[in-house]
C-alpha cells in the first residue's frame, strides 16, 4: 500500500515541476528585450580644399601700344646715322620680353609731329628720341661718342602734353682694365648702352615691366629705311 501511494505522488510532482519549468521559461523569453540595432559609424566630412585658380582664369595683362619715333634731323648735323641706329637698336633691345607692350615705330618724326600724333591717340603714348651733341664745343669732323646725349620726350595721348622728358648722356668707353673695348664702329657699344638706359627711363615713367614676348609693328617710313 505504501508503494502504491508514493508512485502516484511522484508522478504528480514531476508534472508540477514540468509545468513550472515551462512557465518560467516562457516568462524568461517574454522578459527579454530585442537588441537595439547598431548605429552606423558617423564620419566627419573633411573640409573641402579651396580650388586653385587655373591659368586660364587669370586675367590677361592689358595690351598697350607705344609709339616710338626718332628725330634724326633735329640733332647735330655732324652725328653719323650709324650712331642713331645704335641708339635705336639699344632702345628696342631693352623692350624684348615685354608681353603687354606692342610698339609701333616711326624713325622720321619731328617734335611737332609727335605731339600732334599723341593728340589723335586715345591710349597710346608717343615717345620721341633724339641723339644730339651734349656741348657747344662739338665741332665738325669726327664725332666723339662721349660728347653725345640722348634726349627723350613722352607725349600723353589725347592732349599731346609732355608727360616726362629727360636726357641720357653717353657713358665713356671702358679701357682694357675694365674688360671692355669698343668693337666695330666707333662708340657703337656705348650708344647701345645709352639706348637701353633711355628705355629704362621710359619704362619707369610709364610703369612698364613684365617680361615675355613683344611684337614690333614698323610704320611705312621705318620699313623704307630698313630696306635701304
Amino acid at each position: 500500500m505504501k508503494i502504491r501511494f508514493v508512485r502516484p505522488f511522484l508522478n504528480i510532482s514531476l508534472c508540477v515541476l514540468f509545468i513550472l519549468a515551462i512557465h518560467s521559461l516562457g516568462q524568461a523569453q517574454s522578459g527579454r528585450r530585442a537588441p537595439k540595432p547598431l548605429n552606423p559609424p558617423t564620419t566627419t566630412p573633411s573640409p573641402a580644399e579651396p580650388k586653385q585658380p587655373s591659368a586660364q582664369n587669370k586675367p590677361a595683362l592689358k595690351q598697350q601700344t607705344l609709339i616710338v619715333g626718332m628725330d634724326e634731323k633735329g640733332g647735330s648735323l655732324y652725328v653719323p646715322s650709324y650712331m642713331s641706329d645704335a641708339v635705336w637698336s639699344g632702345f628696342f633691345e631693352r623692350f624684348k620680353g615685354i608681353s603687354s607692350i606692342t610698339i609701333t615705330t616711326d624713325k622720321s618724326m619731328r617734335r611737332k609731329e609727335a605731339s600732334e600724333r599723341a593728340k589723335k591717340e586715345t591710349e597710346s603714348f608717343v615717345v620721341l628720341l633724339q641723339l644730339e651733341t651734349a656741348g657747344m664745343d662739338a665741332g665738325m669732323g669726327q664725332v666723339n661718342p662721349d660728347d653725345l646725349a640722348i634726349s627723350y620726350v613722352i607725349f600723353s595721348p589725347g592732349t599731346g602734353k609732355v608727360k616726362d622728358q629727360g636726357r641720357v648722356y653717353v657713358r665713356p668707353s671702358r679701357g682694357v682694365l675694365s674688360g671692355r673695348l669698343p668693337t666695330g664702329r666707333t662708340g657703337e657699344l656705348q650708344l647701345n648702352e645709352a639706348g637701353r638706359e633711355t628705355a629704362d627711363r621710359v619704362m619707369s615713367a610709364l610703369h612698364i615691366g613684365s617680361p615675355t614676348i613683344m611684337h614690333f609693328h614698323l610704320s611705312t617710313s621705318a620699313r623704307k629705311q630698313s630696306g635701304n
